[in-house]
């Protein structure tokens, strides 16, 4: 089943992102199940626009969104 694919790639985004946590990487008031989302939606939705607009851009700005907003580094 495809919800038990994405499931399982959430899984793994969030482990690396608790692995990352610490000093200026991770904030620790971040579930890391929110910036593991961001990005399984960036790489959901990112590669879609990129084949529209025939262009990179749109995957990397999803990219680099997801992580801005949910690894950014402690303040």
């Amino acid at each position: 089943m495809p919800a038990q694919g994405f499931t399982h790639w959430c899984a793994i985004f969030a482990d690396g992102f608790v692995r990352v946590r610490g000093p200026g990487r991770l904030r620790d008031m971040i579930d890391p199940k929110h910036p593991a989302i961001m990005c399984r939606a960036a790489l959901q939705g990112g590669p879609f626009l990129a084949q529209a607009e025939q262009a990179t851009r749109p995957l990397t700005l999803a990219l680099e969104m997801a992580f801005a907003q949910g690894a950014a580094k402690a303040p």
